[in-house]
């Protein structure tokens, strides 16, 4: 999937730019952990290293998530990658009270169909290259516009396709695409999650991550971030995608009711 989706016009004029920039202020990964993330498409190198650290605001939810994970590219005519550290694992439960589950959302495009929450979430205002989603956005359209956190669904980035048919193909497209959604920020990424999993039957992987983005102009320095590749039956894999900003940790527990509501439709 691509960067982020819309700002009022003082700070991005137009959609394009909104989803860029709201990429920028999405979802905080909370931990302990130091990483370095590097993404080279065709002969290069992809890297996420995770050390410990301490995080001053308190209890770490994702304490205890960090263990290494790598990935590296042999030069080809096309994309190629291989996994050279061992994946980080399921991702984690989070205590505390999820938003209430007030139906479903379907996208055909994606073959994908997964819950639709209550408050605080709404529905996409605009939803640019994702096909389907919901947002917790406060004073929208106003100066003081914050995007706190999203979930969305759409196909994944065409950057990626290539990676995607090798034999780790859904693990490197849901890695290369979290690394590539944190370096449009300059952020450095640092692994809670890495597992191959089934919906409804069929092939995915999940990739979270937390991402630390010091420099974001909304002055929010890390958020946390899903991502599942799904081989949902269309064209090109399938992408879900989780994120939040670490103001609202209280929306944790939504990333695990949306993932174990994932499905694929026919």
């Amino acid at each position: 999937m691509t960067a982020p989706a819309q700002y009022p016009p003082a700070q991005a004029p137009e959609r394009r730019r909104h989803r860029t920039e709201r990429r920028g202020k999405r979802g905080v990964l909370i931990g302990t952990g130091a990483a370095v993330g590097a993404v080279v498409i065709a002969a290069a190198v992809v890297a996420v290293v995770a050390l410990r650290d301490r995080s001053p605001s308190g209890p770490d939810p994702f304490a205890g998530s960090y263990p290494v994970v790598g990935a590296s590219s042999l030069p080809s005519a096309g994309i190629t990658w291989q996994p050279t550290g061992r994946a980080a694992g399921p991702l984690k439960r989070f205590s505390g009270r999820a938003s209430p589950v007030i139906g479903k959302i379907v996208d055909q495009k994606t073959g994908l169909a997964y819950a639709k929450l209550g408050a605080p979430w709404k529905p996409l205002t605009g939803i640019g290259p994702h096909t389907g989603g919901m947002e917790w956005n406060a004073n929208s359209g106003k100066p003081n516009f914050h995007w706190w956190a999203g979930f969305y669904s759409g196909p994944l980035d065409e950057d990626f396709v290539p990676a995607a048919k090798g034999p780790n193909g859904l693990r490197a497209a849901a890695e290369l695409t979290a690394v590539k959604w944190a370096k449009t920020y300059d952020g450095t990424t640092r692994p809670i999650a890495g597992q191959a999993m089934k919906v409804s039957g069929r092939n995915a992987w999940l990739a979270g991550y937390r991402v630390l983005t010091p420099n974001s102009h909304d002055k929010i320095p890390e958020r946390a971030v899903v991502f599942v590749v799904v081989n949902a039956g269309r064209a090109v894999p399938s992408v879900f995608e989780v994120t939040a900003a670490k103001p609202k940790y209280q929306i944790l527990p939504d990333f695990n009711t949306l993932i174990s509501s994932l499905r694929v439709i026919r």
